[in-house]
């Protein structure tokens, strides 16, 4: 009896759940974490006392990249700004210099319209830039690549169960489940019960072959 009545209170538990709403739901986040990169800052990040014109070099690049990144961060609409930044630099020497460049991503909402910002923004960057403030507008020398952020639309409509929130799809599952559940647990209360009572579970048995036994000595009629 102490089992039975173990078992009720654990089926009384479960169905009546917790007392703030809980979400039986699961599904993969919609954003998947990503590998870390290091970037250029944490590769020539200083840390002694003299600098190599090369390491001077790559930290004003990333530093300039962030500030403008920065300030596109601010236009309304922008999600992402990544600039890219190539400076003036003389490969060898009596070699020609290679000419400054930059490329900028950005991802945007539909709250911005790329062709009414896309030309401020190539003149602001190309006027932060060295070599560059010279260049027309369609110089092949800025590339600009604006990507559209996908909207967030929630497929699925989540409805009370009790004290839980499910999803709509699957509300006629739980409610058959809410039917089952009880003759399931009792189904298993009993067999537990009939496992640890040995004597019960004998005379179940042999009630049961008593009326097999009845059942088959019945005589036949002609």
């Amino acid at each position: 009896m102490k089992y039975l009545t173990a078992g009720l209170i654990c089926l009384m538990l479960l169905l009546s759940g917790c007392s703030d709403d809980t979400d039986l739901f699961t599904g993969m986040s919609e954003q998947d974490s990503r590998r870390s990169r290091t970037s250029l800052g944490e590769i020539f990040k200083k840390e002694g006392v003299i600098s190599t014109p090369l390491e001077e070099r790559a930290r004003y690049i990333y530093a300039l990249s962030q500030e403008l990144e920065a300030t596109l961060s601010q236009i309304d609409g922008v999600i992402v700004a990544r600039v890219h930044v190539v400076l003036p630099e003389r490969i060898a020497p009596g070699e020609p210099v290679q000419p400054a460049s930059a490329a900028v991503f950005i991802k945007h909402t539909s709250a911005l319209d790329p062709d009414s910002v896309r030309g401020r923004i190539q003149q602001m960057v190309a006027s932060s830039i060295p070599g560059m403030s010279g260049e027309p507008l369609d110089s092949k020398k800025f590339a600009i690549v604006f990507v559209p952020a996908a909207e967030f639309q929630d497929t699925e409509r989540l409805v009370s169960f009790g004290p839980f929130l499910v999803d709509s799809a699957n509300l006629d599952f739980w409610n058959r489940m809410l039917w089952l559940a009880p003759f399931a647990a009792l189904l298993l209360i009993a067999l537990i019960v009939l496992a640890l009572r040995g004597d019960w579970r004998d005379a179940l048995l042999q009630r049961i072959g008593l009326r097999r036994s009845a059942r088959t000595s019945m005589p036949v009629r002609a």
